[in-house]
């Protein structure tokens, strides 16, 4: 009965935690390339700005998501997409915790005080979808592990890794490589628990890894999907989105801390499958490291390992079964818990309130902006804000940038970011792209201030969100 109440509470939680307007700034280009893809088939050169006619188009690495997403907005508009948001964020959620099926109660608390962390991994865009891959990889791994020879040889098991690997390089590309390194500690533990190298040459593990690397390429970019990833990761632009640094340490130690702790004092307990849990928990700290966005990741890595540590330590399921004998205490626990972490969730829940941001629906801070431009037929080069740039273009406008950095390039996009508070930086971009007009959505006092005294420029529109001015 607990085990049901308890996923009853956390799919009530996810569902709340989901119930906000369609708002991710980068949702609508994705859309948009989806809608492309649809109408006319895969595409090589930049469609959607100005600034990089007849350019490579590089960011098609996504380009299931992206139809996925464009097919779900068409069919059901934000409604849609905000329910997909929902079931990529449980069936995360739900693949954490079939690894210990036997104490939902009460690992499903931990994965709701670690799902309200979660949030940026759980916007709509293809992360949520990488998730949810990434979470069943590991879950393979940590049931592999159980009994590695005979898991590895099952063709049933290797044909599902191989669909999820092919699945998830189509969905988010080179992110799919992170399956490598999970099979890798797997071997790694084999090989320990064997403690001969002739037996684990007769393994799998090897082949398999190599299977899974050809899957990657499985898809319409082939090795595009490796070169992508190392341009990504090695291009200067990362440094220039907030996403692709890492959190500073004290709120990363108080937020991501504990269950890194968790983890860890489990392994050292449980002492079960050390080299595995051990390899796969340092990768994927060093990876969070490198970009806040990679901590959800880590997340999932943390309460996997927990609960697969636990799922077979004598002493945590002697402590269980004591405590299902106390009805009263577990019910009273189960109350108090669920309290402190909606109370964990609320002050994101209140900021959401605030911004008018809850339930279903979108929001775009240039919607109406963009709206004022179309009903009043003006024309030219646009100059847009970076946030912008994926709404502008999925309302079908040439853009002059949107969220995409790779493909622009760093001296573009330093210039982009700086000519929110130079003026002289935002002449010079004017003297090399002859703008119109310029839609501008400032979310940082002072941004844009000195268009007031911007000689040839007029402020035509202003909605406390977005403001239109033109060329005189």
């Amino acid at each position: 009965m607990l085990n049901k109440v308890s996923l009853l509470i956390l799919t009530a939680f996810i569902a709340w935690m989901s119930l906000y307007k369609l708002v991710d700034t980068d949702v609508w280009w994705h859309i948009a390339a989806g809608r492309y893809l649809l109408s006319e088939g895969w595409f090589s050169t930049d469609p959607f700005a100005y600034t990089r006619v007849g350019l490579p188009y590089l960011a098609s690495h996504e380009w299931l998501t992206q139809i996925l997403f464009a097919l779900t907005y068409n069919l059901t508009g934000s409604t849609g997409m905000i329910v997909l948001r929902f079931l990529c964020a449980l069936a995360t959620c739900l693949l954490i915790l079939q690894v210990d099926r036997k104490h939902i109660w009460p690992n499903a608390f931990l994965v709701i005080a670690a799902a309200s962390f979660m949030r940026q991994g759980f916007a709509e865009r293809p992360q949520m979808l990488s998730n949810v891959c990434f979470a069943g990889m590991l879950y393979l791994g940590l049931h592999a592990l159980r009994n590695v020879e005979c898991k590895m040889q099952n063709a049933k098991f290797v044909g599902i890794l191989l669909c999820i690997q092919i699945l998830w390089a189509n969905l988010h590309g080179a992110a799919a490589l992170l399956s490598v390194m999970l099979l890798g500690a797997v071997g790694l533990q084999s090989l320990y628990n064997q403690k001969s190298l002739s037996r684990y040459s007769d393994t799998p593990i090897l082949r398999y890894s190599i299977l899974l690397l050809v899957a990657t390429l499985l898809t319409p970019n082939h090795i595009h999907n490796i070169t992508y990833v190392l341009s990504l990761l090695t291009d200067n632009t990362k440094d220039l989105i907030a996403e692709w640094a890492p959190r500073p340490w004290p709120q990363y130690l108080i937020e991501i801390g504990p269950f890194i702790a968790i983890a860890i004092v489990s392994t050292v307990l449980a002492k079960r499958d050390v080299i595995a849990s051990s390899l796969i928990l340092a990768t994927m700290i060093i990876l969070s490291r490198t970009a806040s966005r990679h901590e959800v990741l880590l997340l999932i890595t943390c309460l996997m390992l927990t609960f697969h540590q636990h799922a077979m330590f004598a002493p945590w399921t002697e402590l269980m079964q004591k405590m299902k004998r106390k009805h009263t205490a577990l019910w009273g626990l189960t109350t108090l818990w669920t309290v402190l972490l909606i109370g964990l969730y609320l002050p994101f829940h209140q900021h959401l309130q605030q911004r008018n941001l809850l339930g279903f629906g979108e929001f775009s801070a240039t919607a109406k902006a963009y709206d004022f431009v179309q009903a009043e037929g003006i024309e030219g080069n646009m100059f847009n804000t970076y946030s912008d740039g994926g709404y502008l273009l999925f309302r079908g406008e040439q853009v002059f940038i949107d969220g995409r950095n790779v493909d622009y390039g760093y001296d573009l996009m330093s210039e982009a970011l700086d000519a929110r508070y130079s003026p002289y930086v935002f002449e010079r971009l004017d003297q090399r792209f002859d703008f119109g007009y310029a839609i501008i959505a400032p979310r940082e006092e002072g941004e844009f201030a000195y268009f007031n005294a911007l000689e040839g420029w007029e402020e035509v529109y202003w909605d406390g969100d977005a403001m239109v001015l033109q060329k005189e």
